[in-house]
């Protein structure tokens, strides 16, 4: 009724025959007339048109509205969750995409102008397809490698690290309006349902809940009926260490579905294996597993609301005694490159500094036109200033800071897991360390300088390409110049192994979408060759093994704990997995009578295989 240029309205009407009719140019009028004719059979065929067909309904092209199911894909399509069905939801006078940030680690997407493709399931059993197999919940693991691909973020780990601290504590207020800004979406904010909670922590001198304490309601409110709360012992990323003495916030337990002990953080709640969100897709589904990713998003940010979150110049300042003992170390080693220069001569052993200062420059002459020479004079030098690099990081990261953590906010960043590396906090607080090209220091020129401004032959640190200079306090025009020089050298790289792992890639794809699983568990190719007796080596997807088996160094160790996740949610792994039933529905007899009957007359019968499959037929083999 609405037509074309009113939401919500249709574009077209196509007819029983194929003709369409566009509703841009209709009256009103007309648009209700034909509304009124919709249901109505089309006689007869159509004036141009010499066949007949058969009344199928007529079809309205009408715009999209909330709750649609829709298939997103981003480009390059490299992986099977590069395509996923979300849920509608139109946002009039918009001209942008939105979706939550835990999707945009499958399709490798950032909002800095990235362009998506959106198509619309044009039929009943598109839409069940994808409502049931490519929805956004079920691409919670990687298809390589069983790894979860989906979390939490930036500022929602530092949020969680915050909240989950031991002395962070919520008044009745606040932790009912969590609570509710958490919960109450997945309600439609209809007030259907209870939302249970849990008696505070402290009574006197007034109620007070822990942020631990809000983990555990939000688990008690999703946890399905009947499949018992969560029982997990994990780890955190943030070490005892950093949480002060006697401190076990590193360890992360669940028993029964209550946060005892741990701060949550990246491996908890973000695209970790093992973790809190991991475990819960384990033992409740994909559907609960996404749920509780919304929860705890919704969660965070209504956190963040209260206590903003920012970075400051303290917290990337050191203490006047900090800043003293680096400065004392960068001092002592202004020489260490003339040493290591020397060491790596042995025929300057036991020679006086007169004559090392003047047969060196000859020496250095020699080495500059043998790369291998050179190479080695390299390996001196970086070994010799790693050392000094590593004795400045030890001395101010993290003890010679202004602001210690939790307080410092450049550190909650690295150390939760939300943004950064320790590598990027040292280089803004303490120094930039030896720039490297290939492997090597920065080369020389033909007239023996690595930059104009320099010696020939120089020695000293800085002419190799070593900055001790740190982002806080500036660097110089010669250390920007060495900086400059290893940043294009990992663009240029990330360029040229795009494109060539890219091709590797779609090789290896384009050989192997012929091979598929056969009738017997094989893998087969398209000429019926066998490649694998069974797919993996041991038959399982590698979707659910994940917390089956072990990989790694510590695999004993880590069998041990998955066995023990196992043993410990045991009602909860038998209410979703539904044993009993399904154990009811094995055939023990039918494929063991088939096969009698095959091995006896084998041209007569095929076989057993081919007819039963060994997933709902216990006792079957091959004839």
């Amino acid at each position: 009724m609405n037509g074309a240029a009113i939401y919500p309205g249709a574009s077209m009407v196509q007819n029983e025959d194929g003709g369409l009719v566009y509703l841009d140019k209709m009256e009103p009028d007309a648009r209700a007339a034909l509304a009124a004719r919709l249901l109505t059979p089309q006689e007869g065929p159509a004036p141009n048109d010499l066949t007949h067909k058969d009344a199928r309904g007529k079809t309205v092209y009408r715009h999209l509205k909330d709750g649609d199911i829709l298939i997103l894909n981003r480009q390059p399509t490299l992986h099977k969750p590069s395509m996923m069905a979300h849920r509608a939801k139109v946002l009039k006078g918009e001209k942008t995409i939105r979706m939550h940030y835990a999707n945009c680690n499958s399709y490798n997407a950032d909002f800095d102008g990235d362009e998506m493709n959106i198509h619309f399931a044009q039929n009943h059993v598109a839409r069940s397809e994808a409502i049931h197999i490519a929805n956004t919940d079920n691409q919670y693991l990687a298809a390589t490698s069983g790894d979860p691909l989906r979390g939490l973020i930036q500022d929602h780990v530092v949020a969680g690290v915050w909240m989950t601290n031991k002395s962070t504590m919520f008044t009745r207020e606040e932790y009912y309006q969590l609570l509710y800004g958490a919960l109450r979406p997945e309600n439609d904010y209809s007030g259907q349902g209870r939302v249970k909670t849990l008696p505070p922590t402290i009574w006197k001198p007034k109620p007070l809940w822990t942020g631990k304490q809000i983990i555990s309601t939000l688990l008690l409110n999703i946890t399905p009926p009947n499949a018992g709360g969560l029982t997990l012992t994990s780890k955190g990323k943030v070490g005892n260490e950093h949480w002060g003495p006697h401190s076990k916030e590193e360890a992360v337990l669940f028993c029964d579905g209550e946060l005892l002990c741990g701060v949550l953080d990246k491996s908890q709640f973000g695209a970790s294996s093992y973790g809190l969100v991991h475990s819960v897709y384990e033992l409740y589904g994909a559907e609960t597993a996404g749920r509780l990713l919304s929860i705890l998003s919704r969660l965070f940010t209504k956190f963040l609301q209260h206590r903003a979150f920012t970075c400051r110049m303290d917290d990337l300042a050191l203490t006047p005694e900090g800043d003293a003992r680096r400065s004392k170390i960068l001092r002592d080693a202004t020489t260490f490159g003339y040493e290591a220069a020397v060491e790596n001569f042995p025929t300057l052993d036991g020679a006086s500094p007169e004559e090392c200062a003047r047969r060196l420059p000859i020496l250095l002459e020699e080495v500059l036109r043998d790369d291998a020479k050179m190479a080695n004079l390299d390996l001196t030098v970086k070994k010799k200033m790693t050392g000094v690099t590593e004795s400045v990081t030890k001395t101010c990261m993290p003890h010679g800071l202004l602001r210690k953590f939790p307080d410092n906010h450049m550190q909650t960043m690295t150390m939760s897991g939300a943004k950064g590396s320790a590598v990027n906090a040292r280089q803004i607080s303490c120094g930039l360390g030896q720039q490297e090209l290939e492997g090597r220091r920065v080369p020389t020129m033909v007239s023996g300088k690595t930059l104009p401004s320099f010696k020939p032959f120089e020695t000293a640190a800085i002419a190799g390409g070593y900055i001790a200079s740190r982002f806080l306090t500036g660097i110089r025009p010669q250390e920007f110049y060495f900086h400059c020089m290893a940043g294009r050298e990992g663009l240029i790289d990330t360029a040229v192994k795009t494109s060539r792992s890219g091709y590797l890639q779609r090789c290896l794809i384009k050989h192997l979408e012929g091979l598929k699983v056969h009738y017997d568990g094989t893998i087969r190719g398209s000429d019926s060759s066998v490649l694998q007796f069974a797919y993996g080596g041991d038959g399982l997807d590698v979707t659910r093994q994940k917390h089956l088996l072990a990989f790694g160094s510590e695999k004993k160790k880590l069998q041990n704990q998955l066995f023990e996740f196992a043993l410990r949610n045991e009602r909860a792994l038998r209410a979703r997995l539904n044993v009993m039933n399904i154990a009811g529905l094995l055939d023990e007899h039918t494929a063991v009578d088939h096969m009698h009957k095959a091995l006896k007359k084998p041209h007569k019968y095929p076989p057993t295989m081919s007819i039963y499959p060994p997933t709902t037929h216990i006792g079957k083999m091959e004839s």
